[in-house]
């Protein structure tokens, strides 16, 4: 035989249930805003730096009070600012980022709650060449072992009133010296003839 007061206590039930699943959705329509993932995720280990950083969210993100910071080796990036689309916020990295990188992120979500964490990644790039090449060995054409220069020299002006040949003199000069001697003899004849005394 059924207790007469068993429909009373199976609404009883039902309404204590009603209230349980409704307090339950209202606990989670009113809960605040999360990280819902990361990519790269979260201490990824890359071989090259990622382009950007993409932090997704459960809820929209107010783009004026977004703040992001990357560093790698305990140096801060000079990173372009993130941009906020909707539940999504992406940072541009690039090739600068080498070593362990940490990006730290504070946003305030569309229901005014902030929220603050960070994510990490590794990049194991190479560095550039320019800094890990080995010194070039010195060249052949190096300063301690060049061939010594020769600068000509310049050549000796030939005298004035020779033929060019640049030593003794020329044929000009010998000229005009028999051409003296000449006068000279002649002019000593015409003295020496002046002297002599008339013939008897």
């Amino acid at each position: 035989m059924r207790s007469p007061s068993s429909p009373a206590r199976r609404r009883g039930l039902l309404a204590l249930a009603t209230a349980l699943f409704m307090a339950l959705g209202i606990g989670s329509a009113s809960g605040h805003s999360d990280l819902q993932s990361v990519d790269p995720v979260d201490g990824s280990v890359l071989s090259v730096a990622p382009d950007d950083v993409v932090l997704t969210f459960t809820a929209d993100v107010l783009p004026d009070f977004t703040q992001v910071v990357t560093t790698c080796d305990g140096s801060a990036l000079d990173l372009p600012p993130a941009v906020t689309a909707g539940n999504t916020v992406t940072q541009p990295i690039g090739p600068g980022a080498r070593g362990a990188c940490t990006l730290v992120f504070r946003i305030v979500s569309a229901d005014s709650h902030p929220i603050a964490g960070q994510t990490t990644f590794t990049v194991n790039a190479p560095p550039a060449a320019s800094s890990s090449a080995p010194a070039a060995p010195a060249s052949s054409t190096s300063p301690s072992r060049a061939a010594p220069s020769i600068t000509p020299t310049p050549t000796a002006d030939v005298p004035t009133g020779t033929d060019g040949a640049g030593s003794g003199p020329g044929r000009n000069t010998w000229l005009a010296i028999s051409a003296g001697l000449i006068v000279l003899l002649v002019g000593l004849g015409l003295y020496a003839a002046r002297r002599r005394p008339p013939p008897a």
